[in-house]
């Protein structure tokens, strides 16, 4: 009797002492594991890092050089290139304007059709944020124009001297491509390309500022006091960043920033 029990208690200490060592064993293969889908992951979300910066580096390259468009026309009509006029020259960047826009669309044709779709059903939300983000843009580009042409009486910025100057050749071709054309490439360089490269916010608007005021003073200027327009520019930039962020719909900053556009230049031709 004493024998059976004596084998009966050995047994459930063993069993115990086997029950601890497997979930000890478990736990710790818990462990690994854990860490080595969490170095997986890790390893993914830097690859993804790497594609989004490649892939935006790709579509900055390609806004850079889409004046190479224009080879096109010049080449397919034997222009002679050192003889253009301005109304020519005109027509020759909104070609190239238009080409890099439809090369774009095609490249986000699919984001572009479920965006257009969540700025369509939401378009008053999506409204009201972006005429918010617009007027605080437009407020910025005009204190810093004032700072700069008032206080450090620095003359007018050289990019709005060039648009001027193609806006007198062609009015309404240029309408159409700075109204129409540069918003749309633009939104979808400065803005979407680069989107899913910051998970936050304030640092994607920062950015987004900073390469749009760059991209709009780069080869334009001739004093310091010209870098300052960068600020103008980058503030509208920053605004209509935002805005995409909030509405998650690139059609939000496109909207704005074509009505921006488009009533300049018809105060322009008017």
């Amino acid at each position: 009797m004493w024998a059976y029990y004596t084998i009966f208690v050995v047994f459930c200490q063993f069993r115990t002492i086997l029950r601890k060592c497997f979930f000890i064993y478990f736990d710790g293969f818990s462990f690994i594991i854990f860490f080595d889908i969490l170095n997986m992951v890790i390893i993914v979300e830097r690859k993804n890092l790497f594609k989004n910066i490649g892939h935006a580096v790709l579509i900055f390259l390609l806004f850079n050089y889409s004046w190479l468009f224009q080879l096109i026309p010049i080449i397919g009509l034997n222009l002679d290139v050192e003889n253009l006029s301005d109304k020519s020259e005109v027509l020759l960047t909104c070609f190239a304007s238009l080409m890099c826009g439809i090369v774009l669309f095609f490249i986000y044709k699919n984001d572009i059709i479920e965006e257009f779709k969540k700025f369509k059903n939401k378009f008053w939300d999506n409204f009201d944020v972006g005429v918010k983000y617009w007027f605080f843009g437009l407020l910025t580009m005009i204190g810093c124009n004032l700072l700069i042409t008032k206080v450090f009486s620095g003359g007018g910025a050289a990019n709005e001297d060039a648009v001027q100057g193609m806006i007198s050749a062609l009015p309404f071709v240029m309408l159409i491509n700075a109204g129409f054309l540069a918003p749309w490439c633009e939104e979808l360089v400065f803005r979407k390309s680069i989107k899913k490269i910051f998970n936050n916010k304030w640092l994607y608007v920062l950015v987004s500022g900073v390469l749009f005021g760059l991209a709009h003073v780069l080869g334009q200027t001739s004093t310091w006091t010209d870098w300052l327009y960068m600020l103008s520019y980058g503030g509208l930039g920053a605004a209509f960043a935002a805005s995409y962020y909030d509405t998650d719909t690139v059609f939000t900053p496109i909207l704005f920033h074509t009505l921006h556009n488009v009533v300049l230049i018809i105060i322009s031709i008017i």
